[in-house]
């Protein structure tokens, strides 16, 4: 079932996306779930909705034009080509060898983000938003950013 579903939505993603009856307005991916599974139940379509996996919704949701993400200034943001890899450097101590990872510092804009960040309350839903995008920007693991949010907390108490 879920091969012909694929099908489906790679042939044409956009006329499943005008089953949310959105007015091209920019929103979350779960407010386009629950509009696209109402629609899809009006339409007489639940039937093929139920079988659909995440990822395919997110190629009708991409496909919808609500995704676009976009800076303070209008334009696209895009994420950087290359990956995120930290510098290796061996270090010899006490007669064995070792590599070493260097990651590179964090950006002024990024610290700012980190600031605002480690103002908010764990665990709540404008926190763990913040912390994915800081993850998507910098290329960073989750940990990391996590790890350096509580730092920069210690040194605002401090």
């Amino acid at each position: 079932m879920s091969d012909k579903i694929d099908k489906w939505v790679e042939s044409d993603p956009e006329s499943w996306s005008k089953l949310a009856n959105n007015l091209k307005t920019k929103e979350t991916f779960t407010n386009f779930k629950k509009k696209f599974k109402k629609g899809a139940k009006a339409n007489g379509k639940h039937n093929a909705i139920k079988h659909m996996t995440n990822a395919q919704l997110k190629k009708i949701y991409e496909a919808s034009g609500t995704a676009i993400k976009k800076g303070r200034d209008g334009t696209p943001i895009k994420p950087d080509d290359k990956p995120f890899k930290p510098k290796r450097k061996t270090v010899k101590r006490k007669g064995k060898t070792y590599t070493r990872t260097f990651s590179p510092r964090w950006e002024k804009n990024t610290a700012l983000a980190l600031e605002i960040v480690a103002r908010l309350k764990p665990r709540s839903p404008e926190y763990k938003t913040y912390i994915t995008n800081i993850v998507e920007s910098t290329g960073r693991s989750r940990q990391a950013v996590v790890k350096k949010i509580f730092r920069t907390r210690v040194k605002l108490n401090a």
